[in-house]
């Protein structure tokens, strides 16, 4: 069986680059439903900092932020597996990037194997969430995807030995083994 591995980003200092409640769409419509591509998508951060070049992905809430870099190296499925949104990143005092992509997902599946992996629920409020221990996929459920959003928690980003591959000389990007990716965190 191919060996699958989660998409992460780190950065310099903890922060999270957000999705601004100024774009059109909602925050999780952003990862489900087609977006307008004319106008860029906006996130905010409390500071832009010098080293934000310094990185071809970026950590966020929201659809991840990728460079130029990475859009080149991920010339192969864009348009198929994956769609480049041009975005502007906006700070607290006012300064702005738009040195950055927003990354769209565009296949998602049903694909844990329920039986295998080790999950649970928390709820909040009136909302119940997945939490995952311990991920499994079931292969036969990707359909040869190489990269693709989990149906049952869309924000987590799962890639082949290929997408891996081609993510080597990228800064900031990280592709854990599923086993380690999930295994050592606490929720």
């Amino acid at each position: 069986m191919e060996p699958f591995f989660e998409l992460d980003a780190f950065y310099h200092r903890d922060v999270y680059f957000v999705y601004s409640e100024q774009n059109e769409q909602p925050y999780i419509d952003s990862f489900t439903k087609p977006l307008n591509c004319v106008t860029p998508l906006y996130y905010e951060v409390d500071v832009l900092d010098e080293a934000i070049t310094q990185y071809d992905i970026l950590p966020t809430i929201g659809l991840p932020l990728v460079s130029s870099l990475f859009v080149e190296q991920f010339r192969a499925v864009s348009d198929k597996e994956v769609q480049f949104i041009p975005a502007q990143i906006r700070d607290n005092s006012g300064d702005i990037n738009h040195q950055f992509y927003a990354m769209k997902v565009l296949k998602r599946f049903a694909c844990i194997d329920m039986n295998r992996s080790k999950v649970s629920y928390r709820r909040y409020g009136e909302c119940q969430s997945l939490q995952i221990q311990t991920l499994v996929i079931d292969a036969s459920k990707v359909e040869g995807a190489s990269i693709f959003s989990l149906q049952e928690k869309l924000a987590y980003i799962i890639v082949n030995q290929t997408i891996r591959d081609l993510c080597q000389p990228l800064r900031g990007v990280e592709c854990l083994p599923l086993d380690e990716a999930f295994g050592s965190r606490f929720w």
